[in-house]
């Protein structure tokens, strides 16, 4: 159906995307440039309604070119690893360090391509300023620019956890689908001591992705959902913050959640 085909049509942006990043000639980029548009004319075909069209042929092609960066910053970090060790050998093998450092220079020449066309498509992606962040603070020691991009992703996240917060205050707490009406998967848990950490609501989209029905989650503990490593502290940091008589300071941070 139309999922098989977007996921034929990612593969196939893949590849194109491979054949642009390695300077083809003027008749492979006239091609490469004629098959792209074909397969975003045949998303949308396949798509219903304007935005849904323009969200599908951005997500495909934001996905399929992060997919490339990422394989491009794993593959440069080896070469970058195994140049150093070439360097720092007592008796360097000097054909190896130029075969290194040539392939380091057509890698960092691919993972910049990439970069740019994801900041046309969405220059406020947190998981890509990460990961390009740490690339360029552990593998190229650029402690300025890294420290630049982390400010950036700091930035971002305040700024929609501010936004979250606002519009979770501006309707009533306890109606779970008027605050979850955007189809974000939404949760509620109690905080009283007595429960603290039974989950009370949660929405479609949130049983979705946990592949639970509301029944089977409502009455668990949320840790039930977290991984052993977060799971076992977040009851004691709960506790604390509601027996603390200060707010709880604000904030956000990623954690890894199990589905069934």
């Amino acid at each position: 159906g139309d999922v098989y085909k977007r996921q034929k049509h990612s593969r196939a942006l893949e590849i194109i995307n491979i054949i642009e990043a390695s300077q083809p000639n003027f008749e492979e980029q006239f091609l490469a440039f004629h098959l792209k548009e074909t397969i975003k004319d045949s998303l949308l075909s396949t798509s219903s309604g304007n935005t849904d069209q323009m969200k599908t042929t951005t997500v495909i092609a934001y996905n399929s070119h992060f997919n490339l960066f990422r394989r491009k910053i794993e593959e440069t970090a080896n070469l970058y690893h195994s140049y150093w060790d070439q360097l720092l050998d007592p008796a360097p093998d000097l054909t190896e360090i130029r075969r290194y450092a040539f392939a380091v220079q057509e890698h960092l020449a691919e993972i910049n391509f990439h970069w740019k066309r994801m900041q046309d498509l969405d220059p406020d992606s947190p998981v890509t300023l990460r990961l390009y962040a740490t690339f360029i603070d552990e593998v190229l020691n650029d402690k300025k620019t890294s420290g630049q991009m982390f400010e950036k992703v700091r930035r971002i996240n305040v700024t929609r956890f501010n936004l979250q917060r606002k519009r979770l205050q501006a309707v009533n707490s306890s109606n779970i689908v008027a605050i979850s009406s955007d189809g974000e998967p939404c949760i509620f848990v109690s905080g009283r001591q007595e429960n603290a950490g039974v989950i009370t609501q949660a929405n479609a989209a949130l049983c979705s992705v946990f592949g639970y029905s509301l029944g089977q989650l409502v009455g668990r503990q949320v840790e039930d959902l977290m991984p052993e490593i977060f799971g076992k502290y977040h009851q004691d940091v709960m506790m604390k913050g509601l027996e603390s008589s200060s707010t709880w300071e604000d904030g956000m941070r990623e954690i890894h959640v199990f589905g069934k």
